[in-house]
């Protein structure tokens, strides 16, 4: 049966999700669950993969390069481009300190 004290929002997907600590565990989710999933809601989980947006692992029947894989890239690139951003002001402040 689904956990639902591991559910939390996820902000990728923009709804409630199951959010596992390792991906070990959601793989034995998905291997002890997946008919019982399939029957309710016709898919069944068939792979795990890391959510950047929740820190741990979620469950998915979709392919590799999904949606999901796509908003992760996003967040890195967003991060990404703010630290760089961070990086050249510090970088400001530090050679302005340097003539005081």
């Amino acid at each position: 049966m689904k956990p639902s004290k591991s559910k939390r929002f996820c902000a990728n997907a923009g709804k409630q999700k199951v959010v596992f600590e390792t991906e070990k565990k959601a793989m034995n989710f998905i291997k002890f669950n997946a008919d019982e999933i399939k029957a309710e809601s016709g898919y069944s989980p068939t792979r795990a993969y890391y959510c950047i947006s929740c820190g741990g692992y979620h469950v998915t029947s979709r392919k590799e390069g999904s949606y999901f894989d796509q908003k992760d890239q996003e967040w890195l690139d967003a991060y990404d481009s703010t630290r760089k951003k961070m990086d050249a002001h510090y970088k400001k402040m530090m050679e302005q300190k340097k003539i005081w």
